[in-house]
């Protein structure tokens, strides 16, 4: 039996909110959802977390990590993290991020320092 492939990336900041995102430019959401791809890509690069295939399928724990008590609307995050899944694509650690490939958990949690932990783990069947 061969152990399940278990790739976790940190990310030191947190997604803009839809809100703020939906009040800038189109041109600007359009950069930053860009740079947050191409981070993302680095980063595993950077840290040697690419397999030597990208995953065919695979379950993604993303948590965002808030540094207060302050009530947010988690599906706000949610859509501002969009750059992260196609970043995990482009660092081809998974192979595509539609819903037949993909399950994808979002959770929050209160930590010191506000970051993103993203956890990706590669599985059989979905």
């Amino acid at each position: 039996m061969t152990k399940a492939k278990v790739i976790k990336l940190d990310i030191p900041f947190l997604p803009k909110s839809l809100n703020e995102l939906f009040s800038i430019h189109h041109m600007k959401r359009y950069i930053y959802f860009k740079d947050w791809k191409k981070y993302v890509s680095l980063s595993a690069r950077g840290e040697r977390l690419i397999p030597e295939k990208p995953f065919e399928k695979a379950k993604i724990s993303v948590c965002f990590v808030f540094p207060d008590n302050k009530t947010r609307d988690m599906d706000n995050y949610i859509g501002g993290a969009k750059g992260l899944m196609d970043g995990l694509k482009r660092a081809k650690i998974i192979k595509d991020d539609c819903w037949q490939r993909v399950k994808v958990e979002y959770k929050g949690k209160r930590g010191n320092v506000a970051k993103t932990e993203v956890v990706i783990r590669e599985v059989k069947k979905i």
